[in-house]
């Protein structure tokens, strides 16, 4: 799926495939991740926030959000500038 633009701030800082996985633990939390360099064997230097969300009281929508969104940003500037 493409997205050109935010639909809530219209921002087109889109990180496209970015990971969103459990983290292991009895809170079983989750993250989002990017990879720096994700084309490397080793040292692929992944950046981890965590995913937190908002729910709508009155219909169930459910909306996540990054913790650290700039950090995911710097990651995958530098994926693309490598």
């Amino acid at each position: 799926m493409h997205i050109a633009h935010c639909p809530i701030c219209q921002s087109n800082k889109i990180i496209p495939n970015a990971m969103i996985h459990e983290l292991e633990s009895d809170l079983k939390r989750l993250m989002v991740t990017v990879y720096s360099k994700p084309e490397a064997l080793l040292l692929k230097k992944p950046v981890d926030t965590w995913v937190k969300c908002a729910v709508c009281g009155n219909c169930g929508h459910i909306m996540l959000h990054a913790e650290d969104p700039q950090a995911l940003w710097e990651a995958y500037q530098a994926q693309k500038n490598s």
